[in-house]
């Protein structure tokens, strides 16, 4: 089945449990899954029950769309996404954010579980994204067949819309929130970094470091969305901590910060369109 076939149909089944037409989609990452429930006129389902949605495998990724209005605004949330470890393609990797371009999406709300690379970054920290360095070696773009791909030759001087950028600093001043900003690195994991791997990450110009997030900017940017990311720092990364990493204690720390990030998407919503 053709790629668009395989997005019409599963638009059909969205328009099917919502008439509601978002304009901003919120896409969750590791243990951030708290956003979303108190939207009005509240739609859930499983992604299990969307025709040819990726599963969301990885503990901490509940799963779920979300689909409703907050300050009315019509809002589209992913709690959970997907990621090359797993076995997922690039376009599989990226698939919500097609289905948010035909859901009339203008605007997206990245957020991921970064580990710290940067001394100024502490666990719990907010780094908003300024812009990112790509080493996972695959870019989703490399799946559009070139005669099809438009523009052929993607601009990314602006990854992160800045205007966003700075009322997302803003915000964090008035709410009292510590929102650092920075350079978000993404890996193709599932490994977390060597001691060495982290330092050349510094040397880079990295600041925290995913193994996510960056594939759905570049395809948020071929689409023509405004894009506001947010790394949540999870843990210092490897060299920079003091003991083992492990995806519990990455859990624990973002169980005591999801609520604060909803509250801040809350607030940056209806800013940002």
């Amino acid at each position: 089945m053709d790629w668009e076939k395989r997005l019409e149909e599963t638009l059909v089944e969205i328009r099917k449990r919502s008439g509601i037409s978002p304009a901003i989609g919120v896409i969750l990452g590791t243990g951030l899954s708290h956003f979303g429930e108190n939207l009005d006129q509240l739609t859930e389902c499983s992604y299990t029950d969307l025709p040819h949605f990726p599963a969301a495998n990885v503990h901490g990724h509940p799963g779920r769309l979300l689909i409703g209005e907050w300050k009315g605004r019509g809002v589209v949330v992913f709690q959970g996404r997907f990621h090359y470890y797993e076995g997922y393609s690039s376009l599989e990797v990226t698939y919500p954010v097609w289905v948010m371009k035909g859901m009339g999406v203008r605007a997206i709300v990245v957020t991921t579980a970064a580990g710290g690379v940067s001394s100024v970054l502490d666990v719990g920290d907010f780094m908003l994204i300024k812009d990112h360095i790509n080493l996972l070696g695959i870019n989703p773009l490399w799946e559009i067949p070139f005669e099809k791909r438009e523009p052929r030759f993607l601009d990314l001087s602006r990854p992160y819309d800045r205007d966003a950028l700075q009322m997302g600093k803003r915000l964090g001043k008035r709410l009292s929130i510590s929102c650092k900003t920075g350079v978000l690195g993404a890996v193709p994991g599932p490994c977390y970094e060597t001691p060495a791997e982290t330092k050349r990450l510094k040397r880079m110009g990295i600041d925290a470091v995913c193994m996510s997030t960056i594939p759905e900017v570049i395809i948020a940017n071929y689409l023509g969305f405004k894009v506001l990311g947010i790394a949540v720092v999870s843990n210092m990364a490897s060299g920079a901590a003091r003991h083992r990493i492990s995806h519990d204690e990455i859990l624990t720390v973002m169980e005591s910060r999801k609520k604060i990030l909803a509250t801040y998407i809350e607030e940056v919503l209806p800013q940002l369109i």
